[in-house]
Parts: structure tokens; C-alpha cells; sequence
């Protein structure tokens, strides 16, 4: 695994390559992420203490024929941990002490509460004393990393992670994987694709430690595999007590020992024969187990056959009648529809409203933020996302991601963010006509949709991008659909603690009132919501 160092240092700089030509770093405004917290750890007296640490600048790589642009910060000789397991004729000991070192801050992390940037190996650069460790700011790193192709990432980062896993459990998960390989050499969960490697995750489709490792530790091989055997479909798992606590100390024997100082009551050819053969009837009870989620359907015969896919059919018909239809919409209620499910990042309804493909990078922008989101919020609630105008209501002291839209008007007139269609389940009638015109297939009309995209990145900086669309409906079969959006965008940022402070000002002006105070500072800021669209915000909470 010779994949080109992301993280690095150079005469105490710890530098991130970006990738990114000059051009392409400008327009992917990484910089204005630069604020990004990631953590350092220091070892004192065998007990870690964290602080934040962030890149404080850019500049431009010299040695390399293609220049990219570096991020750059306050650092330390030494490498990251990716290093010293890659390392060709390395120094075993100094792998070892690299991976008890960050599974050391990890275990006191946890312990703690501390938050801690999770990364793959990549991301995480070690002194040369193993004393301090920088994790470096987690969506920074990610991005570097995804830049570099699907092999590179699943190297740096994408091997170590369980992302969708919640609170401390993800950290346990890395930190499993960490140790793994350390006494090991290999990684747990070994495909790049990283589709199939979630697929795996689920199946626990691993050679799991206690029957890979002779002779190894039987509470440090349980702590280990039972890390890499979370399922992110479980609630459980967010808590961090449900999982043995990581051994460490009996881990800092256990990765010093050689092959050949490990013991145990069966000899190794027996250990390895048994281990085999519990690996040999696992990958056949897997594929079984998959041909069957992939293929079930074409096992069941007769009735049963029938009546199962009747039932099927049926569940999924009376799931689909609860989403919401264009059926018996006006076009321009249709376009309100949308617009509402963007601004509520209710993918379900905005793919109601749509026909065709070329919408679809828009429905990508709202499904990546909404999932994007969701994660975050499984860390830490504080991060939910809400609506700009849900957000003047809840005013916690600047807490919560905002994501939504602010002063709708379609065609000049101010419509609902809140607009629901009807359910499916209610059977809607058609329309038959709009203004006077008789509806057949393939009808069109066009619309002029103005508003601001409202979206807050972390505590620093609020997003306003002014928006005109021109929005195509067409009709089809029996409603009105969107089948292309042409956008024109006017984008500058704010504040955010300055916009907090201004609106916290008003608020109390206003007697806690958050529809007064969005008026009182409507001259202000332009863009913020109408008194209407607080209350209608307020009225759907």
C-alpha cells in the first residue's frame, strides 16, 4: 500500500495536500473551511490531555511537477500512523508504540467525553516520541483523501471508519481496526469498494481476531471483534458501555510479542486447521445468506410464491399511498411543493415533484445535506439541521445547522414553504384544465421562482445565495411535473455570530418575539424570512 502521503511535516509545519491545483481550490472554497477544529493530544504523565488545533494557512507545493495547494499548521517531526504500518523494512517497535499511543488517547477520549476528529491512519500524524498526536480536522481530511481516488482513500481513511455508527461507538470502531492491524498486519474489513466494504459490516464479514492471531489475549481478541461487529442499525451501539472496555495495557503486551513467544494450549498447525475450517463455513453460510437477500424471490413456489409477493406487493403500495402526489396541484402549486420539500430537505416529496434527469443534481444537493446532517446529529443533537425560520424559534444560543429557504415567490408572489400536497391515499381527482386551457400530455408552462438558499457552515459563517430559477413543468399522464430547473445565483456570506448577536438584540427588544424581531431586522437583512413564513414555521412545529 504505497499510496502518496496526504499529511505530512516539514521544519515543524504539518502540512494536508489538497490535490487541488490552484483553480480547483479556489472553487471548491476549502478555504473558507480553514477554521475546521481538529485536536491535539499530549501525553503528560501517562495521562493524554486534547486542545484544539486548526490549519492557520495555505501554500503552494514545490515538489511535485503538478503544483497543488497545502494546507498548513503548527506541527512536529514524526509521520502519521498510516506511515508506520506502510513502511517497507520498518521498525516493528515504533508501529507499536505509534498504535498504543493513539489508541491510548482514543480509550481516554472516550472516557472523558472529549470529541475527537475521526480519521483513518492518514489523519492522524504521531511524533517521533509518541507523545503528541494532531488529529487532523475531520471533513478536511476527508475531502483531501476522497480527491485521491478510491484506493488511496480506502487506505488513509475509508478502511478505519464506520461513519454511520453514532456516538463514541464509531470512535471504538476505528480504534479496533487500529489495533487490529497492529497485531495483525492486515486490516479487518479488506475491500476498497467502499459499498461492498459497508456490506461486509453488516455481515460481520471478517476473519475475526481471536481466530487470525495465535496464542493472542482471549479479553483483548473479545474487545477487538466485538468493536468491528457493531451494527449501525442497532441503537444500541451509540452507547459506549453496551461494549467491553478496550484493554489496553494487556494490548501494549500483546503488540510487542513476536510469533514466536505466543502460547497456547493447542499447537499452532491445530489453531490454524480449526480457524480454517470456522472461515471455510462462514463464507459458505455468507453466501448463502446473500444469494438469499439478493435472490429470494426465485426460491419460493406455488401459493406461496403468489401470496408472498401479493403481500409484498400490497405493503409497498400502502407505503407509497402515505407520499405525497402532484395530483390535482396547479403547476404553480406544484412548483410550491418542490420548493417546500427542498426547503424542509424532504427528499420523498421533491422527487414527487419531478420528472426526467436533469433536476436530479439538485435532488443530489438536498439528499447529500440531508444525510450529511443526520449523521452529524447522531454526534451531537446540537448539530440538527433546521429551517431558517424553525431556527428563530428555537434560538439556543446559536446552536443547530440551518438549511432552508427564505422568501419564496413564484411568478412574483409569495407562496408557503410549508405547502403539502396531497397524499396519495386520498385519491385526488386530476385537473382537467388550467387557467381556461385543456390539459393533454405534454403540456408545458414555465415559471419564475425567486428566493435565498439559507445554510449555516459551523459556528462561523452563514451562507445567503440569492436565487432565480426558471422552472419547466410539464404535464404527464394525469399531474404536472418539473423537468428542468435553470438557475442564475448571487452568493455572499455573513457572520454568524454577528447575525446571533443582532437577532438576540431583537428578540429581547421585541419581547421575545421571533416574528417582531425578524421585522425589526428585515432592513437589515435582506434576506431574512417573512413574518408570515415565521409563523407558518411556528404553526408546523
Amino acid at each position: 500500500m504505497n499510496a502518496p502521503r496526504i499529511v505530512f511535516s516539514k521544519d515543524d509545519t504539518l502540512f494536508l495536500d489538497t490535490s487541488m491545483t490552484q483553480s480547483a481550490f479556489a472553487n471548491s472554497r476549502l478555504s473558507e473551511r480553514l477554521a475546521e477544529q481538529g485536536v491535539t493530544a499530549e501525553n503528560k504523565n501517562n495521562e493524554w490531555t486534547f486542545a484544539p488545533w486548526t490549519f492557520t494557512g495555505t501554500m503552494v507545493s514545490a515538489d511535485s511537477s503538478v503544483e497543488t495547494v497545502l494546507l498548513e499548521g503548527t506541527g512536529f517531526d514524526g509521520c502519521t500512523l498510516k506511515e508506520y504500518f506502510d513502511e517497507a523494512g520498518k521498525d516493528t517497535s515504533a508501529e507499536a508504540q505509534a498504535a498504543v499511543a493513539v489508541c491510548s488517547a482514543i480509550n481516554c477520549a472516550i472516557k472523558s467525553g472529549q470529541k475527537l476528529p475521526n480519521n483513518g491512519a492518514g489523519g492522524i500524524f504521531i511524533s517521533t516520541a509518541k507523545d503528541r498526536i494532531i488529529f487532523v480536522p475531520e471533513d478536511l481530511f476527508e475531502t483531501a483523501a476522497a480527491c485521491r481516488g478510491e484506493t488511496a482513500y480506502s487506505e488513509n481513511e475509508g478502511m478505519y471508519l464506520y461513519r454511520t455508527l453514532g456516538g463514541s461507538a464509531s470512535l471504538r470502531f476505528t480504534q479496533a481496526v487500529i489495533a487490529y492491524r497492529a497485531l495483525s498486519g492486515t486490516f479487518p474489513y479488506t475491500n476498497e469498494n467502499t459499498v461492498k466494504r459497508h456490506e461486509d459490516y453488516g455481515d460481520k464479514n471478517f476473519a475475526h481476531l481471536a481466530d487470525t492471531l495465535y496464542g493472542v489475549d482471549n479479553s483483548l481478541a473479545t474487545a477487538i471483534d466485538s468493536a468491528l461487529m457493531q451494527n449501525d442499525k442497532n441503537d444500541k451501539h451509540t452507547d459506549k458501555n453496551i461494549l467491553p472496555e478496550f484493554p489496553l495495557s494487556i494490548f501494549c503486551q500483546e503488540v510487542e510479542k513476536d510469533a514466536s513467544s505466543r502460547t497456547a494450549k493447542i499447537s499452532p498447525q491445530q489453531f490454524y486447521s480449526i480457524a480454517k475450517k470456522k472461515q471455510r463455513s462462514f463464507a459458505r453460510s455468507l453466501a448463502a445468506k446473500r444469494w438469499f437477500r439478493h435472490y429470494n424471490t426465485t426460491v419460493l413456489v406455488g401459493s406461496i410464491v403468489v401470496a408472498l409477493i401479493a403481500l409484498f406487493a400490497f405493503n409497498h403500495w400502502k407505503e407509497g399511498q402515505r407520499n405525497p402526489t402532484t395530483k390535482s396541484l396547479t403547476s404553480t402549486q406544484t412548483v410550491d411543493l418542490f420548493y417546500s420539500a427542498v426547503n424542509n430537505l424532504d427528499v420523498v416529496a421533491a422527487q414527487c415533484a419531478v420528472t426526467g434527469t436533469q433536476v436530479q443534481p439538485l435532488l443530489n444537493t438536498i439528499s447529500n445535506f440531508y444525510v450529511t446532517s443526520k449523521s452529524r446529529s447522531g454526534y451531537d443533537i446540537k448539530s440538527a439541521c433546521v429551517t431558517p425560520a424553525s431556527w428563530l424559534w428555537f434560538n439556543s444560543d446559536g446552536c443547530y445547522t440551518i438549511f432552508g429557504l427564505t422568501q419564496l415567490t413564484i411568478d412574483g408572489v409569495p407562496s408557503p414553504l410549508m405547502f403539502e400536497g396531497p397524499r396519495k391515499s386520498s385519491h385526488p381527482r386530476p385537473l382537467s384544465e388550467e387557467t381556461g386551457i385543456e390539459l393533454s400530455e405534454g403540456a408545458s408552462v414555465t415559471h419564475l421562482v425567486h428566493y435565498f438558499q439559507i445554510n449555516s457552515e459551523g459556528l462561523n459563517t452563514l451562507h445567503i445565495i440569492e436565487t432565480n430559477d426558471t422552472v419547466s413543468a410539464v404535464w404527464h399522464k394525469d399531474k404536472w411535473q418539473i423537468s428542468s430547473i435553470i438557475q442564475k445565483q448571487t452568493e455572499h456570506a455573513v457572520e454568524m455570530s454577528a447575525f446571533y448577536r443582532e437577532y438576540k438584540s431583537a428578540y429581547a427588544e421585541h419581547e421575545n418575539d421571533p416574528v417582531k424581531a425578524a421585522a425589526a431586522l428585515s432592513s437589515l437583512y435582506t434576506w431574512i424570512n417573512t413574518p408570515k413564513e415565521v409563523i407558518e414555521a411556528k404553526v408546523t412545529d
